[in-house]
Order: structure tokens, then sequence, then C-alpha cells
């Protein structure tokens, strides 16, 4: 599961038909009976960094793999939905993007290249430009896990500043990466309300248009607090985007008692370097992550249950 606000504008990738590559992904996920989110969770604890929403775009043939990190792990997708080495690689077309190879970005694709379906969310709700109102100055993050490892809430609260007059409409998402089965509902919490809203559930895209209380004017700021209820459907991690630098952002996941993880890394990703940590256990039934002035990039708590 993945949140953030939203990255600011840029060119989307031309879109087009599912690729060969593209089918052959999502024939081998669908005929292995396995999730992306199990998948995702699989490469992070083999030191590969791709995101769930990475993995999306490869299925749907949005993209395909092109950089050298993301070729790599693609060996380790082939093993692990027991394929035949090459089956998915030879199957890549030529790079999409013309021009000079792209050096690799050390952070998830949806931040230096937002999907097509992000942007046409954002310029239905007219949000488009939100970067130019806004700063983010921190970001706490509460995932709860329930009893039957199941992310049934995550609760965001924000500091934001004012970068403009009259800055009063602030865009927040949840991407899952896949399918989202049941109710997604934005709670407001404190010193803003929810408008207007998109929900997705086919590509497991959450939008909603938070207002605040009080409009900022520049170098005004405002608390705001946000809640999302989930329908049960179980995620093995959770990762924030952040689309630019942060001064504060912490995340944090309460695990119910009754249902505790066998073992608990943190990552993150920002300025062209990477790092994965395993974390103390001893923490009791929650684990937490802080980081200061951080990004862009995207950091999160991946986690694994037991086989029982």
């Amino acid at each position: 599961m993945t949140s953030s606000s939203p990255p600011g504008p840029s060119m989307p990738d031309p879109l087009a038909r599912p690729s060969m590559f593209a089918e052959r992904f999502a024939e081998a996920l669908s005929r292995s009976h396995r999730s992306m989110s199990w998948l995702q969770h699989r490469l992070v604890s083999s030191g590969y960094r791709v995101s769930l929403s990475t993995l999306s775009y490869w299925r749907s043939g949005r993209r395909q793999p092109e950089h050298q990190e993301s070729l790599e792990a693609l060996g380790e997708v082939e093993r692990l939905l027991a394929l035949d080495p090459g089956f998915l690689r030879d199957a890549i077309g030529p790079p999409r993007r013309p021009g000079p190879p792209t050096p690799t970005i050390a952070f998830d694709d949806l931040i230096a290249r937002p999907d097509p379906l992000v942007e046409e969310a954002l310029s239905r709700l007219g949000l488009g430009d939100w970067t130019t109102h806004f700063t983010e100055l921190s970001s706490h993050v509460i995932v709860e896990v329930d009893e039957h490892g199941s992310e049934r809430a995550v609760t965001i609260r924000a500091v934001l500043r004012g970068r403009s007059p009259h800055a009063q409409r602030y865009p927040f998402f949840l991407f899952a990466g896949e399918t989202m089965h049941g109710p997604v509902e934005f709670l407001p919490q404190t010193g803003c309300r929810v408008g207007r809203e998109i929900k997705d559930h086919a590509q497991g895209l959450f939008v909603a248009e938070v207002i605040l209380d009080k409009a900022l004017g520049p170098g005004d700021t405002a608390f705001i607090e946000v809640s999302v209820i989930l329908a049960p459907q179980r995620f093995s991690g959770y990762q924030q985007f952040v689309a630019r630098r942060i001064a504060e952002l912490v995340i944090m996941v309460q695990f119910h008692p009754d249902r505790l993880p066998v073992s608990i890394h943190s990552f993150q990703h920002a300025d062209g370097h990477s790092s994965t940590l395993p974390y103390d256990r001893a923490a009791g039934t929650s684990a937490h992550l802080v980081l200061r002035a951080f990004g862009p990039g995207t950091a999160g708590l991946t986690w694994t249950w037991s086989e029982g």
C-alpha cells in the first residue's frame, strides 16, 4: 500500500497497447496465484527496490523494465514466478522514450513520471498545480493492521505552509497498485473537510480533495489530519511518496497483538541512494521510521508473516 500527497506536474509517458512483455508478465502472475503485494515484498526482501506501482505499470503495459536496476530485478521475478530464465526479459521491446538513455533514478517512477491516471485525476479535481500553493513541512503516518493481517486504516497528520494567496485545496491519494475490493472512505479529523473524490477500485487509486478550514497566505501554516478507512485486504508493506523535500517524515505501523509479523524492514530511496535495514522486533506491537530533511523519494516499512 502506498500513500502520498501527489507529485508535481510532469509530462506523462505515452500510452500504448499491452506489449508482449506486459502480456507475459500478467499471465505468469495470474498462473502463479500470487498477488503483486507478495511479489513486491519478496523482491524487497531480496534487496531489489521495485515498488507496487512499478509492478502495476509493467503488468498494464504503461511501463517496461529499462533501467539497469529494473533489469536486474527481472531475473528475480522470473525465479519467484517459476519461469524459465529470460522468459520475461526476452519479451521487452525497444525503449519507449526517445533520446539518450535516462539515468537510473533512485526513487519510484511515480514521482519522476507520474502515472497518467494520477495526472488525469488531479486535472479532474482542478489540483494539477497544487505544488505552487503548498509546501508540506511534516507528515506523520499511522497505519493500522488488524488481527487478520489486513491494513484497515491509514491516518496522516501533516503541517502545511502556504506559498500563494488563498491556498485552501490540497490533494491526497492512496495507490494500492492492484485491484481494491470493498469501500474506501476518506474521513477528515482535524483542520479540514473532504470535498470531491475519485475512486478507481480496478486500478487501486483513490484521490481526495482536502479543503482546509481556513485559506492560507504565503508563510501561513495549518495542521490537518485525515484518515482513510479500508475494506479488509492484506498487504505486506507501506510506503510513502515524497514529491519534494520534507523537514520530517514519520511512518508508524501498529500491528494487532494477536497477529505480529515474523520480520520487519525499513527502507528509503532518495538522492541516488537506497537502503534497507532490519527492524528490532523488541519494539513490541509497532514499528516506526523517522526521517528528517528527506526527499524527493520513497520510504516505508515492509513485513513478513508466518506461513501458518
